[in-house]
């Protein structure tokens, strides 16, 4: 199947069509019957623990796991991949990650495929060796990139499928204009600017007796013409049990949606690496705010009711935060959604449901969110 889908589009794809099977709980949780998505979910927002650089909603009683890092170029082999910070980080249902989601590293490849200019390096460093700390490998598309990278990510599975795939055209638009100013610059040198290609693989396979549902979506950085370079950016994977994927996919949605930037360490990120962190800095900026630009770029030429449309199909509302009267894109998988001044989150299709009067929950005023006026 091919799509012009957008990014969030990954949830959409991971997660439709599930066959009927058994239905996720999550800690004390009411759920409703089978193929149906938890009653009421709770959130609480952690800090990536490696160095407090952003926080992400977790539902109460899972798990984070990894964090930001960085590359040691002595240990490397050279400085093409310790430039910028890294970051590999999951929230998972359990140990195993049964259901998770994951934020995967950005790494630099060398390709000396295209130029002349790189015809004696081709010959010194064949594809397979190092070179100045990156791996020289011939660039792939982006459907190769993901299906090579699920071998290594889940080296136990069997019998895996690509059940859909499609490409993410507004995350190359957006990708090709923060390149704008360097690729201006590379211009009036002559040279050949960065281009970007993304989209979206999903995979069906077994692992542990349990047939799982993976959706990875990545975008690829072409600027082998000029540098000899390709890099992977914004990989991102989420997954659950085949039979219990439209149950997750809120859940999901709200975890993938939820991260934010810790503004302090942002700002002695850049301090400390200078020019290069600002230009890194943008990209960790654009983690936060990529759906968002999406969205933006959508709804800009559509009337009201396109709007609206656009809304209940791709499964989101927008609200206003009671506290912070700043409008939030979120899912509307739930009839109910509750925050609090930490940023925490309880949502549900209760009625009677109440985070205030909840002993374990009431230490800080809940109030509900309101959909946006329109």
């Amino acid at each position: 199947m091919r799509s012009r889908a957008s990014l969030f589009s990954i949830a959409l794809l991971l997660l439709a069509a599930a066959p009927a099977g058994a239905q996720p709980t999550t800690s004390s949780d009411a759920v409703e019957p089978a193929r149906k998505k938890p009653v009421t979910v709770t959130f609480r927002r952690q800090w990536e623990p490696k160095q407090r650089a952003f926080t992400v909603l977790v539902p109460v009683n899972w798990q984070i796991d990894g964090g930001l890092f960085s590359v040691d170029p002595t240990q490397a082999g050279g400085a093409l991949n310790s430039v910028e910070t890294k970051c590999d980080f999951s929230v998972k249902r359990d140990g195993a990650g049964t259901v998770m989601a994951r934020w995967a590293p950005t790494y630099n490849f060398v390709d000396f495929s295209r130029g002349a200019e790189f015809a004696n390096l081709a010959a010194l460093f064949p594809p397979g060796k190092g070179y100045n700390g990156a791996l020289v490998k011939p660039m792939p598309t982006v459907e190769a990139y993901l299906t090579e990278g699920f071998k290594v990510f889940r080296p136990k599975a069997t019998d895996a499928k690509i059940t859909a795939k499609g490409d993410l055209p507004e995350l190359a638009d957006i990708l090709t204009a923060m390149a704008k100013n360097v690729n201006a610059t590379m211009a009036q040198l002559g040279k050949a600017p960065m281009t970007f290609t993304a989209g979206v693989v999903v995979f069906d396979y077994t692992e542990g007796g349990v047939r799982y549902r993976e959706a990875a979506a990545t975008a690829l950085c072409d600027w082998r013409a000029t540098a000899a370079l390709w890099s992977n950016q914004f990989t991102f994977h989420m997954r659950a049990p085949a039979d219990e994927a439209d149950a997750w996919k809120p859940v999901l949605d709200i975890v993938r949606q939820s991260l934010k930037i810790n503004p302090e360490w942002l700002a002695a990120y850049i301090k400390a690496v200078g020019q290069r962190g600002n230009d890194a800095a943008e990209v960790f900026r654009t983690l936060a705010r990529i759906d968002q630009e999406i969205f933006d770029r959508r709804s800009k030429n559509r009337s009201a009711i396109q709007h609206e449309n656009y809304l209940l199909l791709s499964g989101q509302e927008e609200y206003v935060n009671p506290f912070t009267k700043e409008v939030e894109r979120d899912t509307s998988d739930y009839r109910h959604r509750w925050t609090n001044s930490a940023g925490d989150r309880v949502y549900s299709n209760l009625e009677t449901a109440d985070p205030n009067k909840v002993p374990e929950l009431n230490k800080l005023e809940w109030k509900e969110t309101p959909a946006r006026p329109r």
